[in-house]
């Protein structure tokens, strides 16, 4: 009669047990790779945006002009082309706001203002990246994205 060994029993049930624990490694690492890709995009436009909401009792008309500190930058879509506004006043195209923005940079007043993009919603992206880089590149350390007003509660 043949008697069975355990000790073989026992080593296989400790290689066995440590299967589960490093299949448990490769999914906590497959999960920390796949949420890790989505913050690339993230710090391309390093801008922070209020997660409160802003009331404003004045109608959209009756709106003061900014302060002369800041330069609001308004994108709008009319046709194929996008508009430029800065602080009321037109610009023909982007080319000529890039060439305002490196006006402003030859002036040194660049550092110091403040730029606020209020971008219309049928403006294509490529044109917000290209007014967002010229103003990075012009030398404004403070680029912002305008956001809008949470509609009030009834």
């Amino acid at each position: 009669m043949k008697l069975p060994k355990r000790h073989d029993d026992a080593e296989a049930r400790r290689e066995q047990a440590l299967t589960p624990m490093i299949d448990l490694v490769f999914l906590l690492l497959t999960f920390w790779i796949c949420a890790s890709v989505g913050r690339v995009s993230e710090q391309v436009l390093a801008t922070e945006l209020s997660g409160t909401a802003i009331e404003s009792n004045v109608a959209p008309e009756d709106e003061p002009p900014p302060p002369l500190g800041e330069l609001w930058v308004r994108l709008d879509r009319a046709g194929n082309l996008t508009t430029v506004t800065v602080n009321e006043r037109t610009y023909p195209g982007l080319e000529a706001l890039e060439e305002a923005f490196r006006g402003l940079a030859a002036a040194d007043a660049a550092g110091e203002l403040p730029v606020i993009l209020d971008v219309g919603g049928a403006v294509p992206a490529g044109d917000v990246v290209r007014v967002y880089d010229a103003a990075r590149a012009s030398g404004f350390e403070q680029v912002s994205f305008a956001a809008d007003a949470a509609p009030a509660a009834p």
